[in-house]
């Protein structure tokens, strides 16, 4: 999100595509299955032959794993750069079709990484379809031949001038891959020496995030691969583009010679990514409206923090974790509300108005058909009348006794379940002499309990819980609840008021494990009690209220200790 949206933005607009780590399972799956738009260009990939036997939609959709293991090797194959950097590409372009159809259109274009392809494609530089996935597939497969070093890829979330200090202080080849914003900043390497400049971060209270990719893109470890992607994009006819693709390589505008543009994205491989640079050169040409079209919102939250002080609107199509429609639909009406036409009847015209309705009928009759064995009976509705009133009384004391029966079913289906339970496992006490459920603590055995104690009880005692002194939970003379939804408001462009302490950071909110570090981060700052609270145990909760509670519980501990 932007700054001041209270008030509409007005602007250039730009089609941001992402780039590798952005992946996930299932990404999209709704947007698939709902719009035609969407599906038919997953229709046309599904026929591309790769040379293997999966096909593309065999690996982003593979069917429910099942077990934590099966969704495990899922997600690893996906992350491999073969099948990412077509899976990514796949799901943006089925997204930018989509916009197309819907008569949104970007004054410019831009990429992440791999996603610049992604943008070239969008301008119109590849022939067909099938070309420009052959090309993702192509560079994937160079990438992952060329990486025969272990190699790893970690955000830092402070300024790239910090990180070269202590790049420079931790003694390794590591290097700067991609400059992402004022407060982000990847590294990229080799395995062992990415570890030690983690233990060096680590010492310094600097936090990073270990990134989901399968190599180390961006640094010397992929640099082979160069020249032979070089060579592959040959044979690839490219056409002539307007001057509206912007390259991370150079944070400019891409030239308009075809071959300048080959080797462009033949060294991007190996060259670093100034995505902020290539966002504050769209900012100086005119753009206001920054759409990420893609898996994932972290090029949204990226631009966020790129622009924090000047107004603008930076959103997704597309949240991990949150329904896909909800996510579009959301986009569709901030763009609306900028001013942005948006043609949706182009989503329905090929579905025709049913000749006949069931009511609201004016001036003619309309019959219903409802066939019992093998006579017709037939009700006249005119006008929308409603059934005879007796009829209508017979069916609802119907459903009233189907209803009552169904719950006494339940009931002694309950019951004859419980009894049975409790003498096969009395019988089992008599024969080897074990402890039964009944004296054994468990969610499932209080639950037997409780619902036997509720069906013979006649009347309850409440006991008289007296608060003991000892037990008092210190209550903080800080708003902390107040700070903690402050800063997720700064940091994710929601209004603090939209805000609520139960809300589930990644389904409702979409914010992702790198925009929840920074949250963390900014509130170590801000919380002065909460300088030696565990990152790691913060980044595994789901919502601000747990990150409250954790907060006033350390508070109380300490409270405790000094009395």
């Amino acid at each position: 999100m932007g700054k001041n949206l209270q008030s509409p933005v007005n602007g250039k607009i730009a089609f941001l595509f992402p780039g590798q780590g952005s992946q996930y399972i299932n990404m999209a799956y709704h947007m698939v299955m709902h719009f035609d738009a969407v599906r038919e260009i997953w229709d046309k990939i599904s026929e591309i032959d790769f040379g293997v036997e999966e096909r593309l939609y065999n690996i982003v959709f593979p069917g429910y794993g099942f077990n934590e293991e099966n969704k495990r090797r899922q997600t690893e194959k996906l992350t491999r750069t073969e099948w990412a950097q077509p899976a990514i590409g796949a799901i943006s372009i089925s997204l930018l079709n989509l916009l197309n159809k819907l008569g949104v259109k970007a004054d410019f274009f831009g990429g992440h990484s791999y996603g610049e392809i992604t943008a070239l494609y969008a301008a119109g530089l590849f022939d067909t379809m099938e070309d420009f996935i052959r090309v993702s597939r192509k560079k994937g497969e160079l990438m992952a031949e060329a990486a025969t070093q272990e190699g790893a890829m970690t955000a830092v979330f402070t300024s790239s001038l910090e990180v070269k200090k202590i790049l420079t202080e931790s003694g390794t080849d590591i290097s700067i891959a991609n400059i992402n914003s004022p407060s982000q900043t990847v590294i990229s390497g080799k395995t062992s020496g990415i570890e030690r400049v983690e233990k060096l971060l680590t010492n310094k209270g600097i936090n990073y995030k270990r990134l989901p990719v399968s190599t180390a893109f961006h640094s010397k470890i992929i640099g082979k691969s160069t020249e032979p992607f070089y060579n592959y994009l040959k044979k690839i006819h490219f056409n002539m583009i307007e001057n509206r693709v912007f390259s991370g390589s150079t944070g400019n505008l891409y030239p308009a010679d075809t071959e300048e543009i080959r080797k462009i994205l033949a060294e991007q491989i190996e060259n670093p990514v100034f995505f902020q640079q290539q966002i504050e050169n769209m900012y100086d040409h005119g753009v206001r409206i920054f759409v990420e079209v893609g898996p994932g919102a972290v090029l949204t939250g990226l631009v966020s923090d790129i622009l924090k002080d000047k107004k603008h609107l930076s959103l997704s199509l597309d949240k991990k974790g949150q329904d896909g429609l909800i996510s579009f639909w959301n986009a569709m009406g901030k763009l609306s509300s900028c001013g942005v036409e948006i043609s949706c009847e182009t989503l329905w015209k090929e579905f025709k108005e049913p000749e006949h309705r069931f009511a609201g009928l004016v001036g003619r009759d309309t019959e219903i058909e409802i066939k019992k064995t093998e006579k017709k009976v037939r009700y006249s509705v005119n006008n929308g009348a409603k059934f005879d009133d007796e009829r209508l009384k017979t069916l609802q004391i119907l459903q009233q006794n189907i209803f009552e029966a169904h719950k006494i079913f339940q009931k002694t289906l309950t019951e004859s379940h419980i009894r049975f339970l409790q003498a096969s496992e009395e019988a089992l006490k008599q024969i080897g002499g074990i402890k039964t459920a009944a004296e054994i603590s468990s969610p499932e055995n209080d639950l037997i309990k409780n619902y036997l104690a509720e069906e013979h009880y006649e009347e309850r005692k409440t006991e008289d819980i007296r608060e003991k002194p000892e037990d008092k939970i210190y209550v903080p003379s800080v708003d902390y609840k107040k700070i903690i939804l402050q800063t997720a408001s700064e940091k994710t462009g929601y209004p603090e008021e939209m805000l609520d302490l139960n809300m589930d950071m990644e389904e409702e909110l979409g914010i992702d494990s790198i925009k929840k570090i920074e949250i963390l981060s900014d509130l170590k700052l801000r919380l002065p009690d909460s300088c030696k609270m565990d990152t790691d145990k913060l980044a595994l909760m789901r919502n601000f209220r747990e990150i409250l509670d954790y907060v006033t519980e350390d508070l109380s501990e300490k409270k405790k200790i000094l009395s």
